[in-house]
């Protein structure tokens, strides 16, 4: 679990600005920005970082060092690369409007209003589907 001070962090880098971590299925299409009704994206922080659990060792990734863990929340290509293979690997990430497995990761820029991804920051191929 997060302690007060990681959490605020959390929220602040990944939640309350304009830069989300953003995962989705294989099926969505290769450029997710302003995607169709039919594809949506689903934001890692909700769920597989979350206030309250962390999948795997994501979280020693995200956040700052061991000597001080609150020094600042990163979101690097490691931990993008550590967040999609675990999604390939566990396979347990599933979209239930659709069934599909959430394979694909992305650190995206949402428009104003939050709800649509306006730019890509951040993505990797995706090698096993």
């Amino acid at each position: 679990m997060w302690s007060g001070e990681q959490a605020a962090l959390l929220s602040q880098a990944l939640m309350t600005r304009d830069t989300r971590v953003v995962m989705c299925t294989a099926a969505a299409p290769q450029d997710i920005r302003g995607l169709p009704g039919q594809f949506v994206v689903h934001d890692a922080v909700a769920q597989v970082i979350g206030f309250t659990l962390a999948q795997g060792d994501l979280a020693r990734t995200l956040v700052g060092s061991r000597e001080d863990p609150l020094s600042s929340v990163s979101i690097s290509r490691s931990f993008l690369q550590r967040l999609q293979s675990w999604l390939v690997r566990e396979g347990r990430m599933i979209e239930l409007s659709t069934g599909k497995k959430i394979l694909r990761a992305f650190v995206v820029r949402v428009d104003s209003g939050g709800g649509r991804v306006a730019q890509v920051l951040m993505e990797l191929g995706l090698q096993n589907r």
